[in-house]
């Protein structure tokens, strides 16, 4: 049985059902798309203060922790906080994200300046051949 053969109706509901077929696929892609944005947003978000909240909750744990342990063992009379700061912390200030278009941005101003000290070293190299 081919189309041109078939009722109207046969042909009007596998139409209907292509059509709807097709929405419902658009409709999904819609709301996919939409959940990724806010999971990519979110993450976004929360990237750059993960470091407090790793040191909250590591707060939390030790304020939870040290009532369990004295019910086990004898604590100390005394406690010390120990501060110390990471000599490394401009660069993970430099390597830390903040969403994709500042990302972009600070590669894009390394990238310049990079290109900036390379022509400057080759400018040098060009005027000691110059002086030879």
């Amino acid at each position: 049985m081919t189309l041109d053969n078939a009722p109207f109706f046969f042909v009007m509901m596998f139409v209907a059902v292509c059509l709807f077929w097709v929405f419902q696929n658009a409709f999904f892609l819609y709301y996919i798309t939409h959940f990724m944005a806010q999971l990519f947003h979110g993450y976004e978000e929360t990237y750059p203060h993960m470091m407090q909240i790793a040191y909250r909750s590591k707060a939390r744990f030790n304020e939870e922790n040290f009532p369990v342990l004295q019910m086990f063992i004898r604590q100390k009379t005394f406690k010390t906080i120990c501060f110390a700061i990471d000599k490394n912390q401009q660069v993970e200030i430099d390597n830390e994200f903040e969403g994709v278009v500042r990302m972009g941005q600070k590669w894009a101003i390394r990238r310049e300046g990079q290109r900036l000290i390379n022509k400057k070293k080759d400018d040098e190299e060009l005027e000691k051949l110059m002086r030879k």
